[in-house]
């Protein structure tokens, strides 16, 4: 999920949440507005006045009417965070799939150096993006250019894998299935809806995948 689209979430979101407490305070007022017309009605009921009573009749019926739109108004708020958290949800198991699978392809890829250089790697960005750091200290340089080859090979640069790399630490916990082949997860990853798979470095790593496996 690239910042564009973490930011439209954001608006989406917060957008929800006022019109949502809004709707609740206009429904609390009508609720009061109700009660009130029930004790005029009352009230005029005892005095046996009929054109009251009929005019407070009329003013619950356009009441409740409209606390039965705030309702539904309510409703599509209720359901369309739903909708929106559904997005959020699936936006990031999909980053999580991509970064397993781009973590399989590298392990496998000659010149890497093999699983123990991968976690040296993974450990070099887990640094910098842990302690806010702007640059990867200099003992990881070695690693991170034969990274950057690598990666460049196939349009991926070492900003975008960061990205990846810190969606990934923010949503391994949430959706970690255990082991998966590469083809078990590139097939998952495909089965996602086109609208939902977010472009930039996370469309990147299956073209990557594309050419290696070419």
């Amino acid at each position: 999920m690239n910042k564009n689209a973490i930011n439209n979430h954001f608006t989406k979101f917060k957008v929800l949440k006022c019109n949502n407490l809004s709707l609740g305070n206009s429904l609390k007022l009508k609720r009061q507005e109700q009660k009130q017309i029930f004790k005029d009605i009352n009230k005029d009921i005892e005095d046996v006045n009929l054109d009251q009573i009929i005019s407070g009749i009329g003013k619950l019926e356009e009441n409740s009417e409209h606390v039965y739109n705030m309702m539904v108004n309510q409703n599509d708020i209720v359901q369309n965070t739903f909708i929106l958290t559904e997005e959020i949800l699936i936006s990031l198991k999909t980053s999580s799939e991509d970064m397993k699978i781009l973590s399989i392809r590298l392990n496998n890829t000659e010149g890497i150096g093999g699983w123990d250089v991968w976690k040296k790697i993974s450990r070099a960005f887990d640094s910098k993006i842990d302690k806010e750091r702007v640059d990867f200290r200099q003992s990881d340089m070695e690693h991170i250019k034969r990274l950057e080859e690598i990666i460049n090979e196939v349009d991926i640069s070492i900003e975008e894998f960061e990205c990846l790399m810190r969606l990934r630490n923010k949503s391994n916990h949430k959706f970690h299935k255990g082991s998966q082949t590469m083809d078990e997860a590139k097939n998952q990853l495909k089965s996602f809806p086109e609208n939902i798979v977010e472009i930039g470095p996370l469309k990147k790593v299956l073209k990557a995948l594309e050419i290696w496996d070419s």
